[in-house]
């Protein structure tokens, strides 16, 4: 018991963590850059912001539970726009006038209960605010729960840029191979 605990401590403090949402593939992830500035396409380990909408997402089951701020686990999610970029929330998340993909801002969640987009002081259109970036999930854009629900991050939410290491995918492919391989070896 002692020695798994150290062991996952050893690997906790070197950066790896484990993915289990769905906004980015599951598996283990290690956190790469610690950055004074991220940029549009940066994937990234984050506390989601301490408001209303992450508090819901909370009691709701969408996130987990965790040592965040929020009260929950760090999520990954890729860097859309920065401090200074035009987000527009309407049918679709738009960044300076680009609509990214598969991006529809839904009012309801697959129970019916109300999903309400974030404003910034009221406008679903807004500039991010300094030292914020505003995050989404371009693996599942269309299910993700990120800025367009509870708005942009503050950069000092940040853990860091990613990579992953070792997706679950990955090793479901390599037990199929693995199990091919020793079924034709079997036959032949």
């Amino acid at each position: 018991m002692i020695a798994l605990f150290s062991l996952s401590f050893i690997v906790y403090i070197n950066g790896y963590r484990l993915n289990t949402s769905t906004s980015f593939p599951p598996g283990i992830y290690r956190i790469d850059t610690v950055k004074d500035v991220y940029q549009t396409q940066d994937l990234i380990l984050l506390c989601p912001p301490d408001n209303n909408s992450v508090k819901t997402a909370l009691a709701r089951g969408y996130i987990s539970q965790g040592r965040c701020k929020s009260q929950t686990t760090p999520m990954i999610k890729r860097v859309a726009a920065v401090d200074g970029d035009e987000v527009t929330l309407s049918d679709t998340i738009s960044i300076n006038n680009h609509e990214l993909t598969n991006t529809t801002i839904k009012y309801q969640d697959s129970l019916k209960r109300s999903l309400i987009p974030f404003t910034l002081n009221g406008k679903s259109q807004f500039t991010v605010p300094y030292q914020q970036v505003f995050v989404y999930s371009d693996h599942a854009p269309s299910n993700s729960f990120d800025s367009r629900y509870f708005g942009p991050v503050p950069t000092n939410n940040i853990h860091g840029t990613v990579k992953s290491v070792l997706l679950i995918a990955d090793v479901q492919a390599f037990i199929e191979a693995f199990h091919l391989r020793l079924t034709a070896y079997g036959r032949g």
